[in-house]
């Protein structure tokens, strides 16, 4: 059995919120389990008990996850280069290809290829609301 690491993104963006990355990874796992591997997201797991919006923990996570990394025997990345790879994406393929028996990077797997992919989220609503104010007259 592999042990695969993923890599996909996490933080929110103008196309995609976090709940949907989430629910991406959460496919993107369940997908690899199923293909017979063991997979492990970093971002699914540390993001539990640290605040990703801290940069301190965001980097702690970080670090945590390729400290994983290291020990994986594939990097599965939901990419299909390093143009689409958001910052921490872009951290952990380049940390991967540092270790001395770096984990083999497999962009876009063909084990992916039935996951649903994330449905962008519409730009917000501009509702225009008018405010009237009303200001009660006192008597003197």
């Amino acid at each position: 059995m592999k042990k695969v690491f993923i890599c996909s993104p996490y933080s929110a963006t103008a196309e995609y919120s976090t709940e949907e990355n989430v629910a991406l990874a959460e496919r993107l796992c369940r997908a690899v389990t199923l293909a017979g591997h063991a997979p492990f997201a970093p971002h699914l797991f540390y993001t539990r008990f640290l605040d990703d919006k801290s940069q301190k923990e965001r980097a702690m996570g970080i670090d945590a996850g390729i400290a994983w990394l290291g020990m994986a025997d594939e990097i599965w990345i939901y990419a299909k280069d390093r143009n689409e790879c958001s910052e921490g994406m872009a951290l952990e393929v380049l940390r991967a290809e540092k270790f001395s028996i770096a984990p083999v990077p497999r962009w876009m797997p063909t084990e992916w290829k039935g996951v649903t992919p994330r449905k962008r989220t519409p730009p917000p609503k501009i509702i225009e609301t008018k405010v009237v104010s009303k200001v009660a007259e006192v008597a003197p």
